[in-house]
């Protein structure tokens, strides 16, 4: 198939010392690949919104009939709605977040604060998504919490994005756990499941853009596989690290590092079970 293109371009591998010249389609024969790209976008939002819409619309309808119920089934209902609401809040805030790295307008606001806070915050929002499951998260964190400079707003979204990963992945029932510790002048945060795990081959591609891997389909995850690239993006933007490591069967433990900003020992700690 031919290529008009506009210019030739040059890469070059340090690895293999070879050169390779590559031709740069004119903005004509790339727009029909980017109208494309933005339609399966734009569908595969639009599958993505559809079943808690539909699920809202359903909750609202049995509502209308309140008066015959009883307190807790209109609880139940809430609880419903609570969900389909925060679900479809995460997929927001990560399709705006996304859009605002690519084109580099994301700015951080940062200030001192205890990492247990935004740990704390993060497990309210996604709490609707942990009872349905009947999960609770269990936090051990250096006594007394350690002091991060961040972006509380941006370190509580990889908080939640992690945590709902946990929940997505975990088993039914089962806690997930939130270690904080310190060592070497960082503080690490790890969010550990109880989930089938992750091949070894696929562990290293996992914080990649539009990634879910074969765990997502042994678990018919949903979402469109932007949480943990947004996880890499924060924490990067705070001069942080991520990584992951996981044993298949064994579950998954997710964990990013930011400079601390208080001397504490990790030979105290503080265990909370938030229900």
């Amino acid at each position: 198939m031919a290529v008009n293109a506009t210019a030739l371009e040059e890469s070059y591998s340090p690895r293999t010392g070879q050169r390779h010249l590559y031709a740069v389609p004119s903005p004509a024969n790339r727009q029909p690949q980017a109208g494309l790209a933005e339609g399966k976008a734009i569908a595969h939002l639009a599958h993505e919104l559809r079943t808690p819409l539909s699920t809202l619309h359903t909750t609202l309808e049995l509502l209308e009939d309140f008066s015959s119920m009883d307190a807790e089934e209109v609880q139940h209902l809430l609880g419903t709605l609570r969900r389909s609401v925060t679900w479809m809040t995460g997929l927001v805030d990560n399709l705006s977040t996304s859009e605002a790295l690519e084109d580099g307008r994301l700015r951080l606001k940062q200030t001192f604060a205890p990492v247990l806070d935004c740990i704390e915050s993060a497990v309210a929002l996604v709490q609707p998504l942990l009872a349905r499951r009947d999960q609770h998260v269990r936090v051990v964190c250096a006594d007394p919490a350690p002091l991060v400079f961040v972006d509380t707003l941006r370190i509580g979204q990889v908080i939640v994005n992690l945590l709902n990963n946990a929940s997505t992945y975990g088993a039914w029932g089962e806690d997930i756990e939130v270690t904080v510790s310190v060592a070497h002048g960082e503080v690490r945060v790890t969010v550990t499941d109880s989930g089938p795990g992750i091949p070894e081959e696929e562990q290293q591609g996992v914080f990649g853009r539009g990634v879910r891997g074969a765990r997502g389909s042994e678990c018919r995850a949903g979402g469109q596989g932007l949480g943990l690239h947004i996880v890499k993006a924060i924490v990067e933007l705070h001069g942080g690290s991520v990584g992951v490591s996981s044993v298949v069967g064994q579950g998954a433990s997710f964990w990013f590092r930011l400079p601390s900003q208080s001397n504490v020992h990790a030979d105290s700690a503080v265990v909370r079970v938030i229900q």
